[in-house]
């Protein structure tokens, strides 16, 4: 969530024009992602969410990353084995924006 939370990272004052331009277009795209799979959401609501998560989450329409089959998923491990690598490339991606210099090979991989 942090890299998506309204605050901006620190990092994005070193930042230039267009790794600026960038990030914020990144943060765009994966608001919704991160809102719906942090601990900020486990304070508002502590119990599990009802699957699928379509029926009560309707993305903002900066939103077209979140996978159809992650909002259409009826069962938990489903929904994990979406999210945990979409999660991954979504972070991976605006850290090598944040950090280029220390993106680990990893990261570049699956900011691709």
């Amino acid at each position: 969530m942090t890299l998506v939370e309204p605050l901006l990272p620190r990092e994005f004052d070193q930042l230039g024009e267009p790794a600026k331009a960038e990030y914020l277009e990144l943060r765009e795209r994966y608001f919704d992602l991160g809102a719906l799979f942090t601990s900020y959401m486990a304070f508002l609501e502590p119990s599990l969410p009802d699957l699928p998560l379509r029926d009560r989450f309707k993305p903002s329409s900066n939103a077209p990353e979140i996978p159809s089959d992650l909002l259409d998923a009826t069962a938990y491990r489903d929904l994990l084995d979406i999210l945990v690598p979409f999660g991954e490339q979504a972070a991976a991606q605006l850290r090598a924006v944040l950090h280029p210099e220390a993106t680990s090979s990893s990261d570049r991989e699956l900011a691709r």
